[in-house]
This record gives structure tokens, C-alpha cells and sequence, in this order.
């Protein structure tokens, strides 16, 4: 949810303002689309689902525009399981 009050720029170095709604929506679907398309997958970040956890606004914040821009320029898709893809979940989960 912080990242819903601070959606940042979809351009780096953009106008600085955050993203509506509806351009939120678009991002949405470009990830879902990209996904389909060449069978990536989202950085795992499973301590969001602890029912103890207490977040600041309310909820767990929301990663699509992030999802969207790291999975834009992958080098290299590691093997699922892979201690390759373990250590990218655990970078993206800090």
C-alpha cells in the first residue's frame, strides 16, 4: 500500500508525479501480459502473506510497477528452485 501512496514515475528521471489509477491499472496488465508471454515469473516475497505482520498503511504494499520494470530487462531467466533464483527472491525480498 505505500507504494499505492507513492507510485513513483513509470520513466526514470520522469515528471516526478505519481501514477493514477488507471495508469496503475496498465501496468497491471502489462505484467500480466509480459508474463504470459515469455513465461517469467515474479520475485517470490513470501513474508507478505504472514497474517501477524502489521503494515503501515494498512496492507501490503503493491510491487507491479517494480515487477514490471525489473522483469523489462532481464539477462538471464535462473531455473526455478535454482540457488540462482533463491538468491534473486532473497535480493528482492530486502
Amino acid at each position: 500500500m505505500a507504494q499505492t501512496y507513492c507510485r513513483g514515475p513509470l520513466k526514470a528521471m520522469g515528471s516526478g508525479r505519481s501514477l493514477t489509477p488507471e495508469e496503475m491499472c496498465v501496468v497491471r496488465l502489462d505484467l500480466a501480459e509480459l508474463k504470459a508471454k515469455h513465461g517469467f515469473t515474479e520475485p517470490v516475497r513470501g513474508f507478505m502473506d504472514d497474517p501477524t505482520t502489521k503494515w503501515r498503511f494498512g496492507a501490503p504494499p503493491d510491487y507491479s510497477l517494480t515487477n514490471l520494470q525489473f522483469l523489462q530487462g532481464p539477462t538471464k531467466m535462473h531455473a526455478e528452485s535454482s540457488l540462482e533464483m533463491v538468491v534473486e527472491n532473497l535480493v528482492k525480498t530486502c
